[in-house]
């Protein structure tokens, strides 16, 4: 047999309404739930973008890299606002694609080189 309160609950939630409530809350969680998407994902990530996007175009000539294929080498010349050329060995220049940069660590002025992975 079926419990009485189990059919009040029943009746209430067929025809308790006009929904105009329901999809109000609907509408403020789902926008609750863009924005907080926004801000632990997205404006996190485009700082990072915009932080590694001044990085490779800081790039000078002395500055050690490592390219995305694992290759390490010294910024040799970076005048060229697409391309860097990097030197792997003793007279040996490669170039890249500065996005193809994926870890640069800067020369050494006076004191410790830091680290910078993007």
């Amino acid at each position: 047999m079926v419990d009485s309160s189990f059919v009040v609950l029943l009746a209430q939630a067929a025809g308790g309404g006009d929904g105009q409530g329901d999809f109000m809350k609907l509408m403020m969680f789902l926008g609750i739930m863009v924005l907080a998407l926004w801000f632990i994902i997205l404006r996190p990530q485009k700082r990072e973008q915009q932080a590694r996007e001044k990085l490779i175009t800081g790039l000078q000539k002395g500055d050690r890299v490592v390219t995305a294929g694992g290759i390490h080498g010294t910024v040799a010349n970076a005048s060229d606002k697409d391309t860097v050329e990097v030197e792997v060995a003793r007279n040996i220049k490669l170039t890249f694609n500065r996005g193809s940069i994926s870890v640069i660590n800067p020369k050494k002025s006076g004191g410790e080189g830091e680290t910078k992975n993007t």
